[in-house]
């Protein structure tokens, strides 16, 4: 005579508790989880799909160039990159140099050195009062012991990307830019702490203010001082 196992339940399902029988205790196992997946799944509903999303899809892939990647293997303080879309080139900073390159034809890259670690970098529109001849682009440099102005041009003109030292460079004074944003009249503004703005001012010197200086217009929670603050 075959004698059927007897097993003992105590778990957190309704009703399933005690002694029962191996197929018992299957067929309760079975109604309660088809309670539950009731109890917890609703009518399928259809959904569109949102025409205005655009599919991410990719026709070519541009490779990192070899001096970069051999410069990113080596820096020991600080290490990023981005794309500068306006210019069709690629930036990686990597300690105190940033390497720039064309990521459609990435056969020559330009590199320009700073004085300390970079901190970050963007892309700004030049105002043209403070200069003879505009460059396209202005190219801010944030590091850890200035800011300076680099003035980009020959992207779009179909020669090569020319780099300009332009004489415009402030110290930071302690601060670490992380941000940098720009109006679209030239207006170059740069974010530190928690938080202070700072605009960076550039042009003709004056008897008591320099060609490129930093102008403090907020400070952070717990700071002194007000707008104007160099």
């Amino acid at each position: 005579m075959e004698i059927a196992k007897i097993y003992r339940f105590s778990t957190g399902f309704r009703g399933f508790s005690g002694s029962a029988t191996g197929e018992d205790a299957l067929g309760l196992l079975e109604e309660e989880l088809s309670r539950e997946t009731k109890a917890t799944t609703g009518p399928v509903r259809r959904v569109d799909w949102d025409q205005s999303l655009v599919e991410l899809t990719h026709n070519t892939r541009s490779p990192i160039p070899f001096s970069v990647i051999e410069a990113w293997s080596k820096a020991q303080q600080r290490a990023d990159c981005g794309l500068f879309a306006e210019l069709r080139h690629a930036w990686a900073s990597l300690d105190q140099t940033l390497y720039i390159w064309d990521y459609w034809e990435p056969s020559a890259v330009h590199s320009l050195p700073g004085d300390s670690a970079i901190i970050s970098v963007a892309l700004c529109p030049a105002r043209s009062e403070a200069f003879d001849e505009a460059p396209e682009f202005l190219l801010v440099m944030a590091t850890r012991l200035s800011v300076t102005l680099v003035g980009l041009s020959g992207a779009w003109s179909g020669s090569r990307l020319q780099l300009k030292t332009l004489g415009f460079s402030a110290p930071t004074d302690g601060a670490f830019f992380h941000s940098i944003r720009s109006t679209a009249g030239g207006r170059i503004f740069l974010l530190s702490g928690a938080p202070q703005i700072y605009e960076l001012c550039y042009g003709s010197e004056g008897w008591f203010r320099s060609k490129c200086r930093l102008l403090r217009h907020s400070v952070g929670l717990g700071g002194t001082g007000g707008s104007g603050d160099q």
